[in-house]
């Protein structure tokens, strides 16, 4: 056949295409259905990647470039990203192609482009162009003799296209072949005339030589024989006044109900890409990491597999516990993954409390060697699990601190998943567009930070008094103080570099720091607690009894005062003249003339140390 030819045909830059027409119910759609029948998906659960080498798309009812990547993404089973987007819609399409190893594509009723406008029919041209040329692999249409005129407009497509005519039954050798064929597998008790000249001439009158109307017409005559108790077909059962014949419409409404039965609606549409969850990757990372690869957002995903116009937007650290088994089953579906191993990727099933992980995902640091082992692996970027642990600062594996800054902007916020063109999935800085590596900068050892992460983590995941202890040292650091900074700012701790001290709030400070912070707040806590395993003493006794002082006693009145009142009322500003006479006096000192030569971060440190000198009247 010349469509399992063209399927075999090796790749080239003009891939041969064929042109299937005819009249309407000469079954060009049924020769389609049997070749994806011969040609079906195939799912690995392994790489939980589809193989579908033939996709076969419905012309959209306009010719529109969207529609059309709209309704290619439809045949893949495939999430696009929402929006008007185009070109990301085309990028999706292209890339979803190459993934799954498509080999041919076939568009049906594509007379339906001559609903459009020139401009309109000419862009469509234009885009199987382009999907010819792009994927290599040949492009079959089908439609009916207009869609031999449509393609006749563009003589580059139609130096490419191969017409193949489905031509009107005629009273020949195949038609009585046919007959034969339809009179064998008729439930009647007696033999029939199909074989005859004269019911081959009749059937062709009363049909025109419409494969559709043929099969229709034998059907009716049928059954109309069975309830007379013939039992045959014959000349005469054509002339029975009675009959009704069949219409075209009513043909394709009973071919809709026959189709609806014998394949019922699935509740869940399943993805055709569903990358695998690995063994310690994060449940929300999962999600990000399916939806990436359609350009799309885990929300999005979910309303498309379950049917929806919308689905719920539930606070991003409820994704990484959720409260109902209802998301992770439909998840699991759509990946055709066992319920058990999604719901695996919860932080519940950790055997920690929800005081111990960190609540905002945007203060979750990821290590970027971690991420580079992926790719030299060829795997996709993925997010472990226990870097969402409040003791999270330093990576185990490299002893490297964990980032939740670009290391090329310096900004910071969330790490966005792409889907690469290869099909991999990598995490992105979503303000300067760079994949989120190691190779570029080297990063400082933090094998003692490591160890004081290390025994903060195993004090948390038991639970006693060290956990409570933990707790109450992290609220006494961050207890505010009558001037408005918390507590942990004053005890002469290097403080992480150009970072604010951020709001805490609730009884788990540790659970809504970013990861520099927490790092400060856990060596305070080891120091504070741990006395005997730390190696050096940074507080002294007075810090030691206040500590003990909050463990006993109410938090003291001036930690309920507001922080606009606090800062108001210890804000004493000095006359302009005099904060001029400081400056005059900084640059006139000693310490001004040496300052470094270069700009940079050890210039502005020792202006600041100058500034604080000239302040504190040194």
């Amino acid at each position: 056949m010349r469509l399992e030819d063209l399927l075999s045909y090796p790749p080239r830059d003009r891939m041969p295409c064929l042109l299937l027409y005819g009249d309407t119910g000469m079954g060009k759609t049924k020769v389609i259905r049997k070749f994806l029948l011969d040609h079906e998906p195939i799912f690995d659960r392994g790489t939980g990647v589809t193989s579908m080498p033939v996709v076969a798309m419905q012309m959209p009812a306009e010719p529109v470039e969207r529609d059309v990547y709209g309704e290619l993404l439809n045949a893949m089973s495939a999430s696009g990203p929402s929006g008007d987007a185009t070109f990301r819609l085309k990028t999706t399409c292209l890339t979803l192609m190459r993934r799954m190893g498509v080999r041919m594509l076939i568009i049906d009723e594509i007379h339906t482009m001559l609903t459009g406008t020139y401009r309109q029919q000419r862009v469509f041209l234009n885009v199987i162009r382009f999907l010819a040329n792009d994927l290599k692999v040949p492009l079959i249409c089908a439609g009916t003799d207009l869609a031999r005129q449509a393609l006749l407009t563009d003589p580059q497509l139609a130096e490419r296209f191969e017409a193949f005519h489905l031509k009107l039954w005629s009273n020949t050798q195949q038609l009585a072949q046919l007959l034969a064929s339809l009179g064998s597998i008729l439930p009647l008790r007696e033999q029939s005339q199909l074989g005859t000249a004269a019911v081959r001439r009749k059937v062709l009158e009363m049909t025109d030589g419409v494969t559709v109307r043929i099969f229709r017409l034998i059907e009716t005559v049928a059954v109309e024989a069975v309830r007379s108790g013939k039992e045959a077909i014959t000349l005469e059962s054509f002339d029975n006044g009675s009959l009704v014949l069949p219409l075209v419409a009513m043909a394709r409404l009973s071919e809709g109900r026959l189709q609806r039965h014998a394949s019922p609606v699935r509740p869940v549409r399943l993805l055709a890409i569903a990358p695998r969850p690995f063994e310690d990757e994060l449940l929300n990372c999962w999600r990000w990491r399916v939806a990436s690869h359609y350009s799309s957002s885990p929300r999005q995903v979910e309303s498309w597999v379950c049917g929806a116009s919308g689905a719920s937007n539930p606070h991003l650290f409820s994704n990484d516990i959720p409260t109902g088994q209802s998301a992770t089953r439909l998840w699991a579906l759509a990946c055709r993954l066992k319920q058990a191993d999604v719901e695996r990727l919860s932080l519940q099933n950790t055997g920690r409390s929800r005081a111990s992980f960190v609540s905002d995902p945007a203060h979750r640091g990821v290590c970027p060697s971690c991420l580079d082992e992926n790719v030299e692996e060829g795997r996709d970027h993925y997010c472990r699990r226990c870097w969402a642990c409040v003791e999270a600062v330093v990576c185990p594996r490299h002893k490297i601190g964990l980032e939740i800054k670009c290391a090329v902007c310096f900004r910071t916020g969330l790490f966005q998943f792409r889907s690469t063109p290869a099909g991999v999935a990598r995490l992105f800085c979503r303000h300067c567009d760079v994949v989120v590596s190691a190779r570029k900068f080297q990063r400082r050892d933090q094998t003692a930070l490591l160890q004081v992460a290390s025994l903060i983590g195993e004090a948390i995941g038991k639970v006693g008094s060290e956990r409570e202890r933990i707790e109450t040292a992290s609220r006494f650091f961050w207890s505010l103080r009558p001037e408005g900074m918390p507590y942990i700012t004053t005890l002469g701790l290097p403080l992480p570099y150009g970072q604010r001290p951020p709001p805490t709030a609730g009884n788990a400070p540790l659970t809504s720091l970013p990861p520099a912070w927490r790092a400060l707040t856990m060596t305070a806590i080891a120091d504070l607690i741990f006395e005997d395993t730390c190696k050096t003493a940074r507080f002294s006794a007075s810090v030691r009894e206040a500590f003990r002082q909050f463990e006993r006693g109410p938090v003291p009145e001036y930690h309920q005062v507001s922080l606009r009142t606090r800062a108001a009322s210890v804000l004493n500003l000095r006359a302009e003249s005099e904060y001029r006479q400081l400056a005059r006096g900084i640059v006139e000192s000693e310490g001004w003339k040496s300052l470094p030569s270069k700009t940079g971060r050890a210039s502005s440190r020792a202006i600041g140390k100058l500034m604080l000198r000239a302040l504190n009247d040194e």
